[in-house]
């Protein structure tokens, strides 16, 4: 019968009072209580097969000791049975394999006899009865702490941790059954099937996790391998086993394989021993990724990979491939990337120096995205290549990226320092005035159009297989021509050929891939105008991706003429034709509608319209320069009447001199933010601009040879919208007089220096917003100084934060200097004579700069170094 806790203490407790009476009597030490000699025993349970010198019958066998979360525990006394109830402890299941304590038990002193035990689970069911025979005696101690242990049974029972070890063994045979293609570190969980070798039992387990790490092998060997083991510890009944199947997972639980054909060897379990038992994973070399593998070693082969040098960006320089480790991890290389299945999805390969004939094993990565041979910044920025699975904006990115680096300018770059400096006030950021390329020529290495950085001599008709292939780079290297096959290249979008200057013939192939949305064949001056001339024709005329391409770059060839059948590229967003030799153009029409059109450094005259008058659609187009040609006059193709603002506009450095319709009265305007019409041959500010409508915020009419504004003509409905203008280098005497808030009331910056002024225009300072005001170095025809009148009352100009006045010819200043003017230039003015008094602390400070000359009478601020 069980008795409750309660109940059995209250009995051994009567019990030791009895026994305690019966030996000792009374005394004076009982005078305030009861004086009861007592100890502790403690239990300690262990397995059956546990090396203890007990002998333990029981009635039945239990599987785990860790199940036992309670005893009753009956001990004889003086004669006398008592029975108690403990709680039993182990850290874990696994500690519990090798013995489980209970609860410390107070008992009177003397000696004990185990008679039997009651072993109970969690939940208060019994699952073990058992009896103690031999060696089953102990004693108590006053004071003392007694540990007992005997042993229970309990099923035997080994620990086992499985490691997944490539096997090669069917390597190097006739013919290897195909599997499955999977890169090994992906395995993230298995489930493993081992059998009893005994009673042919099988057992499961399933979602063991499992951790990869690779290593060097052992016995002297450099070759780096890898395994992949389970990081918990599982439990097997003693015997011996063998592993008959598994399966294998990725983290997101999607099944690599399923092998139910395992040689595996013997596994021996023994009792609280940990075993780790090996788990064979059959590589087979006909699996897709070992294939890829292959085909990389032969295309490094192939090309001179034992010399191979990486002198780009992004990998270690001088590093080489590296081939000195298992087979399934060889596309672990750099340059290369590969899929979740292993399957080589990246090559690049331009910035190894690799020299030869590509071989046909480049067939095999059918499962290839991007493949450069060398690419437009090899030099530049590295071995930059685009994101394999990049989303259309990233792609986009991407295709601008020769254009960031060799064609984008910012036009406000154009203007004037002092102006540069209102952009700043006014919070408008300017970018570089050159391409980027060309601050890099300075700083770094370049590819010029001749130069080479890889020995590239051929490309194999195998290309075609590539059926995946979206981006593909051909650079600096020794290629003649280009398959017929690359009209199977079917997803083919991204297409460079760039700086080749062994190729002499247009590759025709180009013309016959369906899809493209790049083409970039800049730098290839080795084409004559002719033969570049005729293979463009025939792209835009009859090319399988007329239809479809929107970014043509063409710049730093040799074409002359631009092909009128460019008419038929709807789809063009960016067409860059710069820098060539371009004499004649065609109208794009009505059927064309770029985003950006690049014609700067050709030797173009004429931008012709078809008969509706139309050079090409202006609804979307953000930027067109027409830069650095030989244009007479400005072409009347845009429209103030416009809904659509164009950003920028450029034509600096051509030889205008006149509008086109200004003198038949059919020019229709521009609507522009930013217009620079810079180094051409003006003599006249070009009013009619404005007075047709035009809309223009930044206008840069530097460095013509304008001399007057005509009377009456400076007017327009949206003059008023003009923010920026730069006269800078003309040959002006005076500003027209409503040149003044009235008409310009959003200008904050002018500049008119070096120009022929001999009195201050005073008619932009009475604009509230006018931040920025320069009138440097103003000559007469004969080269002397003619501005002397200093401008009374600039103080009272309480928006103006600089004034540059240098240069020029001014004398004794008595006027109030403001501190609010901190970009002072009142430098090269030999006979100045002026008060800084009022400024000097902000001098001082280094808030206020400055511009002067040693030697200058400047007064009232000693922290100048004069």
């Amino acid at each position: 019968m069980r008795i409750n806790l309660l109940t059995r203490y209250l009995y051994l407790t009567a019990i030791a009072l009895l026994t305690h009476v019966a030996f000792s009597g009374c005394s004076d030490d009982d005078k305030n209580g009861l004086n009861i000699n007592t100890g502790f025993v403690q239990f300690k349970l262990y397995k059956s097969g546990a090396p203890e010198n007990m002998v333990t019958k029981s009635a039945s066998e239990i599987d785990y000791l860790y199940d036992a979360k309670k005893m009753e525990i009956t001990l004889k006394y003086n004669g006398t049975n008592i029975s108690q109830t403990l709680n039993l402890h182990a850290f874990n299941a696994t500690n519990a394999e090798f013995g489980i304590r209970s609860d410390k038990l107070e008992l009177l002193a003397g000696n004990y006899t185990i008679i039997g035990y009651v072993l109970y689970n969690g939940i208060d069911e019994k699952i073990l009865s058992g009896m103690v025979s031999e060696n089953n005696s102990f004693d108590i101690v006053t004071g003392g702490l007694e540990v007992k242990g005997f042993r229970v049974e309990v099923a035997e029972r080994g620990m086992v941790k499985f490691q997944l070890e490539k096997d090669f063994s069917n390597f190097g045979k006739a013919k290897s059954e195909a599997g499955p293609s999977y890169l090994f570190k992906n395995v993230k969980k298995a489930d493993i099937t081992v059998q009893n070798l005994f009673s042919s039992e099988k057992i499961v387990f399933q979602n063991i996790p499992m951790k990869y790490s690779s290593m060097v092998e052992g016995n002297g060997s450099s070759n780096l391998t890898s395994v992949s083991k389970s990081d918990s510890i599982l439990y097997l009944p003693a015997g011996q086993y063998k592993v008959i199947s598994y399966n294998i997972y990725d983290s997101s639980n999607a099944l690599l394989e399923a092998n139910s054909k395992i040689s595996s060897d013997k596994i021996l379990i023994e009792d609280n021993i940990l075993t780790l038992a090996s788990v064979p994973v059959t590589m087979y070399e006909s699996a897709e990724h070992i294939k890829d593998y292959f085909a990389l070693k032969k295309i490094w082969e192939s090309l001179d990979g034992e010399n191979w040098s990486y002198h780009g960006i992004g990998y270690t320089p001088g590093i080489n491939w590296d081939f000195n480790k298992d087979i399934d991890m060889w596309g672990n290389q750099p340059g290369v990337s590969v899929n979740a299945q292993g399957r080589v999805i990246s090559l690049s390969i331009g910035d190894f120096a690799p020299k030869g004939d590509i071989p046909a094993e480049l067939g095999q990565l059918t499962e290839l995205k991007i493949l450069s041979l060398g690419n437009h910044n090899d030099e530049v920025h590295g071995n930059q290549i685009p994101q394999i699975n990049g989303t259309e904006e990233e792609r986009l990115l991407n295709r601008m990226n020769y254009a960031e680096l060799y064609l984008k300018t910012d036009l406000k770059a154009t203007f004037s320092e002092p102006l540069q400096f209102a952009f700043k006030e006014a919070g408008i950021e300017v970018g570089a005035a050159e391409p980027l390329c060309a601050i890099k020529k300075r700083q770094s290495r370049d590819v010029p159009s001749g130069v080479l950085s890889n020995g590239i001599t051929s490309i194999p008709k195998e290309i075609g297989n590539l059926k995946k292939l979206n981006t593909l780079y051909i650079a600096n290297g020794l290629i003649t021509t280009l398959p017929e096959t690359m009209s199977e290249l079917e997803s083919l979008t991204d297409f460079e050929i760039y700086n080749c200057p062994r190729m002499t013939k247009y590759p025709y192939a180009i013309n016959k891939i369906p899809g493209l949305a790049l083409l970039n064949m800049a730098h290839n001056p080795q084409l004559s105008a002719q033969e570049l001339f005729n293979g463009l024709d025939d792209f835009a005329r009859n090319g399988a991706s007329n239809k479809s391409v929107q970014i043509l770059y063409l710049s730093f060839n040799n074409l002359e003429e631009m092909p009128a059948s460019f008419s038929n590229l709807a789809k063009i967003g960016l067409m860059d034709l710069t820098h060539n030799k371009i004499q004649k153009m065609h109208p794009l029409g009505k059927n064309v509608s770029p985003v950006q059109l690049l014609l700067d450094n050709n030797q173009i005259s004429e931008l012709p319209v078809d008969e509706n008058g139309v050079f090409c659609i202006m609804d979307d187009i953000e930027t067109i320069s027409v830069g650095n040609n030989k244009l007479k006059s400005l072409p009347n193709i845009f429209d103030a009447n416009s809904i659509y603002t164009i950003a920028s506009v450029n034509f600096s450095f051509n030889e205008i001199e006149s509008i086109d319709g200004e003198a038949d009265g059919t020019y229709k305007g521009i609507r522009a933010e930013t217009v620079v019409l810079a180094g051409n041959r003006l003599k006249k500010f070009p009013s009619i601009i404005f007075n047709v409508g035009s809309l223009i915020s930044q206008f840069n009419l530097s460095g013509n040879q304008i001399e007057e504004f005509e009377k009456e003509s400076f007017y327009g409905s949206n003059l008023n919208m003009l923010e920026v203008l730069d006269l800078n280098y003309n040959k002006l005497s005076e500003l027209p007089k409503n040149l003044d808030a009235t008409t310009v009331p959003y200008l904050y910056g002018i500049d008119v220096s070096y120009n022929r002024f001999a009195e201050f225009p005073y008619g932009p300072l009475n604009v509230s917003r006018l931040t920025v005001m320069a009138i440097r170095y103003q000559r007469t025809e004969n080269g002397d100084r003619c501005l002397r009148t200093w401008p009374t009352g600039l103080y009272t100009c309480a928006s103006l934060r600089g004034f540059y006045i240098g240069g020029n010819d001014l004398r004794k200043i008595t006027d109030k200097i403001s501190y609010m003017i901190y970009m002072f230039d009142i430098s090269d003015n030999p006979n100045i004579t002026i008060d800084l008094s009022s400024v000097c602390y902000y001098i001082k400070a280094g808030s206020y700069k400055l511009i002067y000359s040693k030697g200058q009478d400047i007064r009232g601020c000693d922290a100048l170094d004069l």
